[in-house]
């Protein structure tokens, strides 16, 4: 009998973003992937090479030959159309592909054979329901995201506020994560922008701004969304001013590497895995 075994896949997250230098300004590519044991390593550069990244990879792993390579990025979400639906428990996958087309046929400005869409089904907690996260984007514009990446193929494709809070989650010790972190809110900030993002049970709520610090962030979303964060986890850059200012009931979790990078590399890993 023949025997077939399947190449082993490696999760590669991607992020790319400009830093500058005086009056130029170069883009500065940024990959992570997780070993067996869950712990992540990293790799940047300003002209990466899939030879170098393979390299790279091999000598963190410490293996001789490289697995086939699954590259993950994401997308910000005022690129995305996102809802939020919510239906009976008993709801099944294929239902709920019916009802996430019938809602983007009601919303979107153009014919549904013009996007991509992807969902995701949550249990809502006691029973209450099936929670279904709806992301729809137009195919042209993510052709030209992913033609961005080249010379790394893309895989997948998610938003960004989801793989940050895969990251998030797994900065946190041990004892303080949980699979949807409600009631959590989110800050993180880089030179070009800033999102702000809470989970609660029945929707996440999400503040994208593409100038201003984290307190300025912080402030207009709580006034936007009439909340009072009880926890704030905050990532930014190591000279970002909300770090001398930051309020006592925050939490730095940053960290010398790229966040959606991370998060990037994190996806669909179950947060439980987590070491």
């Amino acid at each position: 009998m023949l025997s077939i075994h399947k190449k082993p896949t490696l999760q590669i997250g991607v992020w790319k973003m400009p830093q500058i230098f005086g009056a130029s300004e170069k883009m500065h590519w940024h990959f992570a992937w997780l070993d067996p044991s869950e712990q992540c390593h990293f790799y940047s550069s300003f002209n990466p090479s899939l030879a170098e990244l393979q390299r790279a990879i091999c000598s963190s792993l410490k293996i001789k030959k490289t697995p086939k390579l699954k590259f993950i990025t994401a997308i910000l979400p005022h690129k995305l159309l996102h809802r939020t639906l919510i239906f009976p428990p008993t709801t099944q996958a294929r239902e709920a592909e019916m009802q996430c087309m019938l809602a983007l046929k009601n919303d979107l400005p153009v014919p549904l054979d013009d996007v991509w869409f992807d969902f995701i089904m949550a249990d809502l907690p006691h029973n209450k329901g099936i929670r279904i996260d709806l992301f729809a984007i137009v195919k042209s514009l993510a052709r030209e995201y992913r033609a961005s990446f080249q010379p790394f193929k893309l895989d997948v494709l998610d938003c960004a506020s989801n793989v940050l809070h895969y990251a998030f989650a797994y900065l946190l010790p041990k004892e303080e994560r949980s699979p949807h972190l409600y009631n959590v809110l989110c800050l993180y900030q880089t030179q070009d922008f800033a999102l702000a993002f809470l989970e609660q049970p029945m929707k996440c709520l999400i503040l994208q701004k593409n100038q201003g610090d984290a307190l300025s962030l912080y402030q207009e979303f709580c006034e936007k969304y009439d909340i009072k964060a009880e926890k704030v986890l905050f990532f930014g850059e190591k000279d970002s001013p909300a770090l001398a200012q930051m309020p006592v009931h925050w939490q730095d979790v940053s960290q010398p590497f790229s966040l959606m990078a991370l998060g990037c590399a994190l996806w669909e890993t179950p947060i439980e895995n987590f070491e």
